[in-house]
């Protein structure tokens, strides 16, 4: 099928030679294949110059609908991975201070981001301890996570059955400083390694916490291969449960809500 800028530059073409053709005669384009070479030379021109023009915009559009700012918020898809959105408030600073909005439910229901949040957890961490990584199966959490101290490098994970990038993951560093947020929809593991001397971090969360539904996934799976930036001097510290997780497998692959509830 011939492509948009292939149809645009051979319309350029033709008018380029119909031009050409009218072009004043002269001496020195009279001269034995020079006005050929020429033509040649200009068609050449605009239709690399059109088809870069094309390529670009093309390019451009699908940057466009990967990023996304509604209102106080500026929206952009994690890679390829459908769902996934790091997030970015607007940050009013003056002599005072700062002042921003860590959620706004209709900014994100404009962005196509629709999670209900139903709880929020706090947790504080110091430097080198890295939580998960987690999920409840039945009961599965979507989150909004965000640093209120500190620094961290954040972790989703992919499980969702059936999704195109299933076990692919994403990393971010999240910091007090920045204020950015990741968005996970329901259907990931999620974990974090603390940056920071201390970190204090925060989570809404679409459905309640069920001890009794919590699961896991081994943080250095070897499958994964999760690139956690630890340096030489940290030292990695996790609970006993978060050690004994179990590998990633297809096992741990969660089905979508309303097939769990036979809908």
């Amino acid at each position: 099928m011939t492509s948009v800028y292939d149809k645009q530059c051979a319309k350029i073409s033709i008018r380029v030679s119909v031009y050409i053709q009218s072009y004043p005669d002269s001496r020195w384009l009279l001269c034995s294949g020079i006005h050929d070479k020429l033509k040649i030379a200009i068609i050449v021109f605009l239709t690399a110059v059109t088809r870069e023009y094309f390529v670009w915009t093309k390019e451009n559009q699908i940057g466009k609908e990967m990023e996304k700012t509604m209102g106080r918020f500026e929206f952009k898809q994690c890679g390829d991975i459908e769902g996934l959105y790091s997030v970015q408030p607007y940050i009013f600073e003056d002599a005072r201070g700062f002042n921003f909005e860590a959620y706004n439910e209709n900014d994100f229901m404009k962005a196509g981001l629709g999670m209900k949040f139903v709880q929020d957890n706090r947790s504080s961490s110091g430097r080198g301890v890295l939580r998960g990584l987690h999920f409840q199966k039945n009961y599965q959490q979507g989150k909004l996570v965000s640093v209120l101290r500190g620094e961290v490098f954040d972790v989703a994970v992919d499980i969702r059955e059936g999704s195109k990038t299933f076990g692919k993951w994403f990393g971010i560093v999240l910091s007090a400083e920045k204020k950015n947020m990741l968005y996970i929809p329901e259907g990931f593991a999620h974990g974090f390694l603390v940056l920071s001397d201390v970190a204090e971090f925060s989570y809404k969360l679409s459905d309640f916490y069920h001890p009794e539904d919590e699961n896991g996934i081994l943080w250095n799976d070897e499958r994964l291969g999760i690139q956690w930036p630890i340096t030489e001097d940290m030292q990695i510290i996790t609970s006993e449960r978060d050690s004994s997780n179990l590998p990633f497998s297809e096992e741990v692959a969660l089905k979508p809500k309303n097939i769990q509830a036979g809908e």
